[in-house]
């Protein structure tokens, strides 16, 4: 089964949304996701292994694998719905975060 179809439509429009950013943006953006978001990209080989569970900082690293993964969910994705998709998935991302860290 291709990685696109495990993200899930909310993350596959996140990272869809990455295709093309620069000076760190998406890791950057891709920092801000719930633990267990990223370490269900770190098992799909999207981003390599980072810290979790803590509030220290940390540098997440896009894998080739990754980058690739964010071409094709760009490439699945008309690109007129890629912002609406992104501030949705992100918004729904940031509660699921916060929801988290209250527990």
């Amino acid at each position: 089964m291709p990685v696109t179809q495990l993200l899930g439509p909310e993350l596959s429009a996140f990272l869809a949304c990455l295709l093309d950013q620069t000076g760190g943006t998406a890791e950057v953006a891709l920092s801000a996701l719930p633990d267990a978001t990223l370490m269900r990209l770190v098992s799909l080989d999207v981003i390599k292994p980072v810290p979790t569970f803590s509030d220290i900082g940390f540098a997440i690293v896009i894998t080739d694998q990754g980058q690739e993964v964010i071409r094709e969910c760009a490439r699945l994705r008309p690109a007129h719905d890629q912002t609406t998709e992104f501030s949705a998935a992100m918004a729904k991302l940031s509660r699921e975060r916060s929801e988290g860290k209250k527990k």
